[in-house]
């Protein structure tokens, strides 16, 4: 009996092991930065919006394009560098759309902006970045913005 329980546990782990799709991380040169990202080629014609841009990568270049793609969606991490080796953008593609944090910095290493995006539209908080203090922050709705305020700090 523990031997069939085994082997049940073994088929299943398996077979869902075969049906998840094959991800690879490519290191890729954009502009002349290197840059960092995860691409998956689903294995089966994903629906997608016409409205929606979509992130994608073939013949070691990264592109976008309304309403469709052709070649492995971008999925998972995504990160840019500067030559220097600095952080240049920071954020996660879902199946080829912009989601969720997206950070952006100089050349020096200094933030200079957060976004929060949904469905590659910006959607929520957005905060714009100087001397590593927050000085405007700018709520989208649907990559509309809904309202925009200067944040003045108290200097001690």
């Amino acid at each position: 009996m523990p031997h069939k329980i085994v082997l049940v546990s073994l088929f299943l782990f398996f077979s869902f092991w075969s049906l998840a799709q094959k991800q690879e991380t490519i290191n890729i040169v954009i502009n002349k930065t290197p840059a960092s990202v995860r691409v998956v080629a689903p294995k089966k014609e994903r629906k997608v919006q016409n409205e929606l841009r979509y992130y994608w990568y073939k013949d070691k270049h990264i592109v976008n394009t309304q309403g469709g793609y052709e070649g492995k969606l971008l999925h998972g991490y995504y990160i840019e560098y500067y030559p220097n080796g600095q952080l240049k953008i920071k954020g996660t593609f879902r199946y080829g759309i912009q989601q969720g944090e997206w950070k952006y910095w100089d050349s020096e290493g200094n933030l200079q902006r957060v976004e929060s995006w949904k469905n590659n539209q910006l959607n929520g908080k957005s905060f714009l970045y100087e001397k590593g203090k927050i000085i405007k922050e700018i709520t989208y709705k649907s990559g509309n913005k809904v309202s925009e305020k200067e944040v003045v700090s108290e200097e001690k």
